[in-house]
């Protein structure tokens, strides 16, 4: 009985080793004669390839630090970057909240020469009867052209960092001073009328 089992466990040894052999023989080959032969003495199409390789890999393993450099050479700078953002960021509507401004007036060009010389506003035209007045990013507000421009309601107020400059330049660019500078808990203001009649007010910090 164990002469019988011997000799079946070598059948089965000899065959697992021939069916290895049989699958995996090159690769046995090439680990037992190739490689030792070629790290004795590597052929130059071997040193070839090994040097491409570590160039490769040093390649990625600098790329990350690459592709930084390339950036911060030749790509926009921070400040550019950020005004971007803020840009976008001006530029989006908010759910519920104050979107746009409009004023009635009488003459759109007259009023466009007022808000220009008095504040610097720019506009966008939209034909003799309506200016869209450019925000940070988009269109803030509106000057649209109407015969009966009725004086109150909501009023706009706009804030300045020199309230007194602003005072000067609105009564230059023939604003109507409405309630002269005062003072209120948190800073200053004043109240104008355009040539319109329209009335707004205008404050800064104290």
């Amino acid at each position: 009985m164990p002469d019988a089992y011997l000799r079946r466990a070598l059948a089965w040894l000899v065959t697992s080793t021939v069916v290895y052999l049989m699958m995996n023989g090159a690769q046995v080959f090439e680990t037992a004669l190739i490689v030792p032969s070629w790290t004795a003495a590597p052929p130059a199409s071997l040193q070839f390839y090994l040097r491409v390789g570590v160039f490769v890999a040093i390649s990625l393993a600098f790329l990350p630090l690459i592709g930084r450099v390339v950036t911060l050479l030749y790509g926009p700078k921070t400040s550019e970057r950020s005004a971007a953002m803020s840009a976008s960021d001006a530029g989006a509507h908010v759910h519920h909240a104050i979107d746009y401004i409009e004023f009635a007036v009488k003459d759109v060009s007259e009023a466009k020469r007022f808000y220009a010389a008095a504040f610097g506003w720019t506009f966008n035209d939209y034909g003799p009867d309506y200016a869209g007045i450019q925000g940070q990013g988009r269109e803030a507000g509106g000057l649209r052209k109407d015969a009966d421009v009725r004086v109150g309601g909501p009023l706009v107020v706009l804030y300045s960092r020199t309230l007194d400059d602003t005072l000067r330049k609105v009564k230059e660019a023939g604003g109507r001073i409405v309630k002269e500078p005062f003072s209120f808990p948190g800073g200053r203001r004043f109240h104008f009328s355009d040539p319109s009649g329209n009335e707004l007010a205008v404050w800064s910090e104290a």
